[in-house]
């Protein structure tokens, strides 16, 4: 998880939404860092989202890491369903 929409939504004291994508077909690049996947045209996709994360809005590097940390298990556990 990158700092941009942490910093964003902690400026300005919104919530983050967790959201995940998967299409029923998909080009996976196996050898990428983040093994991007593109959808085939015609597949289906399922989107789903979690409840909204309000983040710690303190300005030190323990508030980011948390931040950090509940984001990206919020986006695991979306991936997993």
């Amino acid at each position: 998880v990158k700092d941009g929409a942490l910093e964003i939504a902690r400026r300005h004291g919104v919530p983050l939404i967790p959201l995940a994508v998967r299409a029923s077909r998909e080009f996976c690049f196996k050898r990428s860092w983040d093994q991007f996947r593109i959808p085939v045209p015609g597949s289906r996709l399922v989107v789903a989202y979690g409840a909204p994360l309000r983040l710690h809005t303190g300005d030190g590097a323990t508030e980011r890491d948390h931040n950090r940390r509940l984001v990206a298990q919020a986006l695991h556990e979306l991936e997993a369903e």
